[in-house]
């Protein structure tokens, strides 16, 4: 990632801008909101436990500490995916979160809570994601 970094310094004229967006690492929670209750079913986890992000946070401080980037700014913002049902939810990890997992406790709480008598009931998965404006330093 550091190659990649250094590659994109070499790109930008100097002063120009680079944004980073990528998930904090933290596993995000599943939630099952009926009516004004949410109820938590667990976590969902990854393959590589978050590696990924990590690695990423890792490489944008080293470039920074070598000085070929200065970080302008950072914030973070919910990611929020939503679901009707459980095989919405499983299609849309399958089809777009490949390396999520929900283990066996969280789907079988999961399948309790949605279960539960009532109506409009969703699953929310809230994932918390950073954004960071970083400014091209040198000649």
């Amino acid at each position: 990632m550091v190659h990649a970094l250094e590659i994109t310094h070499g790109l930008l004229k100097p002063g120009g801008l680079l944004i980073d967006i990528h998930p904090s690492g933290e596993p995000p929670p599943v939630e099952v909101h009926a009516g004004s209750k949410v109820l938590l079913a667990g976590h969902v986890q990854e393959t590589d436990g978050f590696m990924e992000y990590f690695q990423a946070d890792d490489a944008l401080a080293e470039v920074t500490a070598h000085g070929l980037f200065e970080l302008e700014r950072e914030t973070l913002f919910p990611f929020t995916i939503h679901a009707p049902t459980i095989r919405a939810l499983t299609d849309y990890l399958e089809n777009e979160w490949s390396d999520a997992i929900l283990s066996t406790p969280v789907s079988k709480q999961l399948a309790e809570l949605m279960a539960e008598p009532g109506e409009d009931k969703k699953i929310i998965i809230r994932e918390i994601v950073r954004i960071s404006r970083y400014r091209r330093r040198g000649e």
